[in-house]
């Protein structure tokens, strides 16, 4: 058994119906509790990155977690990227679409297809030649849109 762990998703996150928590609710959370377990510190710390990143700050917690050794912190941040619409995240994203770990690879594409606007059909399970192709459709986007961003992505 765990410690009974919690913390808040920001507005931010909950409108954008991202689950950070999800990892942790198989520990038996509780929203009463200080955060103690590793994952639920990550997720608070995810959870002021995207509220901040969201009020004109940078991301670049949110981009360090990407590179984070653990798959559940690399693909909570994933999903931060996406809430807080972290365009400059994109690159990391696109590369961690190949991670070994399958959901992490979900959820770099799932944070790339939010951030583009469309969903480019990305199989984790596909096979690495199919996994390319699709990484390579969405790195085209990305550095079409790159040079004229969306307004909410233009600094």
């Amino acid at each position: 058994m765990h410690e009974s762990l919690s913390f808040r998703l920001s507005p931010a996150v909950l409108r954008a119906g991202l689950l950070l928590a999800a990892p942790l609710a198989v520990l038996g959370c509780s929203q009463r509790s200080v955060p103690t377990h590793p994952l639920a510190v990550i997720a608070a710390e995810l959870d002021e990155a995207v509220a901040a990143a969201a009020a004109g700050g940078g991301s670049d917690r949110i981009r360090d977690l990407l590179a984070h050794e653990l798959p559940d912190v690399r693909a909570m941040a994933a999903q931060a990227a996406a809430a807080a619409g972290a365009w400059e995240c994109m690159p990391v994203l696109i590369e961690l679409i190949e991670d070994e770990e399958h959901a992490v690879a979900a959820r770099a594409a799932a944070a790339c297809a939010a951030l583009l606007g469309m969903d480019h059909g990305h199989d984790a399970k596909a096979s690495p030649d199919e996994q390319a192709k699709t990484k390579q459709s969405i790195r085209q986007a990305y550095e079409t849109m790159n040079k004229n961003p969306p307004p909410q992505y233009r600094k």
